[in-house]
């Protein structure tokens, strides 16, 4: 059913998928709306496409023929990173979506999906796109988050972070001393709000651990058991103490 309260945006869209099928069900879906289409049936073609069509968002199938889905975002984000990328795939697991996230997808839907689901998803990203960011720094102990660069440095030095991981930081940062839980956290940094993939938190949340956390020391992260995360000043609380 229509949802007559989603503001429609206006966006450019490279569809990209190799089943006829599913490009018609969702170009019949979107062009009545507003949205521009285009269509892409390989890997190779979507690069190119890419370059002429200047899209305002790839939507792009795991299975393709020849560079897989998951090359082609790596590839994509190497060379226009600012265009945002909705991966679609029959894969569920975790595994997957983590593997999609690290090659730099924005977001994730499963297939089958329903289309007004994955309508609210790409304007969602598309207004993240276009959003100016906020013009701060967030520190946190030796850690400095510039929003407008987009840099996170610890004790100065540049920490590589992956686009999935750079979000969750700052909203954890953003939150300093609340507890997240799984659920809030998922909903926010990945736009699901399902237990289903809960353990995806987990992981990212260890992998922030290996590039920010010193040592023998106490981490920036701590586990609330059965709950969520709490991120604090570990610096602080040694000086307090």
């Amino acid at each position: 059913m229509e949802n007559s309260n989603v503001k429609v945006l206006v966006v450019k869209v490279l569809l990209v998928d190799d089943n006829h099928e599913d490009v018609n069900l969702v170009k019949n879906f979107l062009v009545p709306k507003g949205y521009t289409v285009l269509e892409a049936r390989s890997g190779e073609e979507a690069l190119q496409k890419v370059k002429e069509f200047q899209p305002s968002i790839v939507v792009l199938d795991w299975l393709l023929p020849g560079i897989s889905g998951v090359e082609v975002c790596k590839e994509l984000k190497n060379h226009m990173p600012s265009v945002p990328v909705l991966m679609l795939s029959v894969h569920r697991s975790t595994e997957h979506k983590v593997q999609a996230f690290q090659a730099g997808c924005d977001d994730y839907l499963s297939k089958p999906c329903e289309l007004e689901e994955l309508e609210i998803r790409l304007q969602n990203l598309v207004k993240k796109t276009h959003t100016k960011p906020q013009e701060k720094v967030i520190r946190l102990g030796d850690i400095a988050m510039d929003v407008s660069a987009h840099r996170v440095t610890k004790g100065g030095k540049i920490v590589d972070l992956t686009i999935k991981e750079y979000t969750l930081l700052e909203y954890l940062m953003s939150n300093c001393g609340k507890v997240m839980t799984r659920n809030m956290i998922l909903e926010q940094v990945w736009g699901e709000n399902t237990e289903t993939f809960t353990n995806i938190v987990d992981v990212y949340v260890n992998y922030l651990r290996k590039k920010l956390d010193t040592p023998m020391t106490e981490s920036y992260i701590k586990t609330i058991r059965g709950v969520g995360y709490l991120m604090e000043d570990v610096m602080a609380k040694k000086i307090a103490a």
